[in-house]
């Protein structure tokens, strides 16, 4: 016979397993209820990755002919010689990036072989060639000295500014017309607009 004080005993145990029960059914489950929204980016859509530019290649080449600075009178066939032009293996040109020279820095230098050939590789662009006598940073001090004056320097100016080849560098190479160039005596080289006002060696009358 159950008596009052079990009843009431078994009726507390039943409701604490029901609620027991439904609170570990009302337990959320973090993947279900937690909502991750993603967004689709198209292919377009996506940073594109810079394209590099080809490197081209300018050609040319380069030859000298020379002033008789000698005291005896040349003969027909030194003059002949010196005006004839050669290459110079080893002579070195520079190029800078641009439409004329300025203080900007020499991107590279190329040798000019046997034959005066000389190369650069470079990227599509504007660009001017260089002697040696150009990479010095503009003043008439660098290019006067005791027997050397400068004569026109808006002239001298505009030789530095033009340099020896300016070249605009689009989608294929470039070969450059053959050059040829003078050297003067007496430490003028091919510094133009400039004079020389030293003493001349005594010329010599050639038998």
């Amino acid at each position: 016979m159950i008596t009052q004080t079990m009843f009431c005993r078994l009726v507390l145990m039943l409701t604490l397993t029901v609620y027991a029960t439904q609170g570990c059914n009302k337990k959320s489950n973090p993947a279900s209820s937690t909502k991750v929204e993603t967004t689709n980016i198209s292919s377009t859509e996506k940073e594109k990755e810079p394209v590099l530019e080809s490197s081209k290649n300018i050609k040319g080449s380069i030859m000298f002919t020379y002033d008789y600075c000698g005291g005896a009178a040349p003969s027909d066939e030194m003059i002949k010689r010196l005006r004839t032009p050669r290459a110079i293996s080893n002579y070195t040109l520079y190029i800078k990036a641009g439409v004329k020279n300025n203080d900007t820095p020499i991107l590279d230098s190329s040798n000019c072989n046997e034959q005066g050939q000389f190369s650069f590789k470079v990227k599509p662009g504007k660009y001017v060639i260089l002697t040696p006598d150009q990479i010095k940073t503009f003043s008439t001090k660098n290019y006067t000295s005791k027997y050397l004056q400068v004569d026109d320097e808006q002239c001298l100016k505009q030789w530095w500014e033009d340099g020896l080849h300016k070249v605009n560098v689009a989608n294929d190479n470039v070969t450059l017309a053959d050059t040829i160039l003078h050297q003067r005596c007496n430490g003028l080289g091919l510094v133009p607009c400039m004079s020389f006002t030293g003493p001349l060696p005594p010329m010599m009358r050639r038998e």
